[in-house]
């Protein structure tokens, strides 16, 4: 019974989409479009399955019973035979996998970090895991600081990306670790893995008023992560204190890059509107944005189990179980 509910319960975790998994946006707009299924869904716990305290319960309950059907076991690796003794190992594999698992589900952070070249972002673990937890294992965990040194995209006559590389110090508790970081080779420091997920354009603008005095400081000059990498795409950014968003397109051209910026008030109309390379200005009435340097950002995946270990104890032990619980039954067919 308890295997069904949870079987079930993985089932629902499967389907139906788990807050704290996706984004806060999609998991706004799918509710939005369903109101009613999602909200009984909410009620029943199907919307955070392995957090709902039946599934946890269930869980429970039957990982006591494998630990108490295995202690039971356990005198038999002291009894002669190499079959007891395999019976044994395989039943404490049960234990040692539970064991992981707990550990891991407990203790995980899945995250992502977003990080532009030359800057550095520094802080504990719990503030990038993206499902929002709180530090209730590690609450004195030491911040980390990590710094993108440079990323690259390598790319062929026909400017299509065949290889990225970043390189990514890592400052830890353990020591500091300098690596490239490609695409499925990702870079782990202490037990903390950090794979490259995704990067964009992050140029640097300078926004100010066309009357401004001399020296005056400008309404922004900062580097922009942008989405732009894909024909056709456009992003916008807004300019700090006012209502007045800037929409960028990109050309394309990596070798050649240019920009269409155009300065849009809250109204919709249109203040700025031109091409630019870098560096270069576009200029309207009342504004100037200048684009002088151009930079990649980065996302990294961010994740730890610290469970992962036991769970290939477990593992290794349940096939050690297993070899020594069938050995002597294939030794005597190869012998008959």
């Amino acid at each position: 019974m308890l295997l069904v509910v949870i079987l079930l319960g993985a089932v629902a975790g499967a389907i139906v989409p788990q807050e704290g998994d996706i984004s806060p946006e999609r998991y706004a707009a799918w509710k939005a479009g369903n109101p009613l299924f999602v909200s009984v869904c909410e009620l029943a716990g199907f919307t955070r399955v392995h957090r709902s305290w039946w599934f946890i319960a269930a869980a429970v309950l039957l990982a006591a019973s494998i630990c108490f059907c295995t202690l039971a076991r356990l005198p038999r690796l002291s009894s002669p035979g190499v079959k007891n003794a395999g019976s044994a190992l395989f039943h404490l594999s049960f234990i040692l996998l539970m064991a992981g698992a707990l550990v891991s589900k407990s203790t995980l952070i899945a995250g992502e970090l977003v990080i532009t070249e030359g800057q550095t972002a520094a802080g504990p673990l719990m503030g990038w895991d993206r499902r929002g937890r709180k530090e209730r294992f590690w609450p004195g965990e030491p911040a980390r600081r990590v710094t993108l040194k440079s990323f690259t995209a390598v790319r062929d006559r026909k400017q299509v990306a065949t290889r990225y590389e970043s390189v990514l110090t890592v400052e830890g508790p353990d020591g500091r670790r300098t690596d490239t970081v490609l695409v499925n080779h990702p870079l782990v420091h202490d037990g903390v893995v950090f794979l490259l997920h995704r990067y964009g354009l992050a140029p640097r603008f300078t926004v100010k008023e066309r009357d401004a005095a001399p020296g005056a400081e400008p309404m922004l000059r900062s580097y922009v992560n942008l989405r732009l990498v894909g024909k056709g795409r456009e992003d916008y950014f807004l300019i700090p204190g006012t209502e007045t968003t800037v929409h960028v397109r990109f050309n394309q051209d990596f070798a050649a890059p240019v920009f269409e910026v155009q300065a849009r008030d809250g109204q919709g109309e249109r203040l700025v509107s031109g091409e630019t390379g870098i560096p270069g200005v576009v200029s309207g009435p009342g504004l100037e944005i200048e684009v002088d340097d151009l930079r990649y950002w980065n996302r990294f995946l961010v994740r730890r189990e610290s469970g992962k270990a036991v769970v290939y104890a477990g593992f290794w032990t349940a096939v050690a179980g297993l070899a020594l619980r069938f050995l002597p039954l294939a030794t005597r067919r190869l012998e008959g």
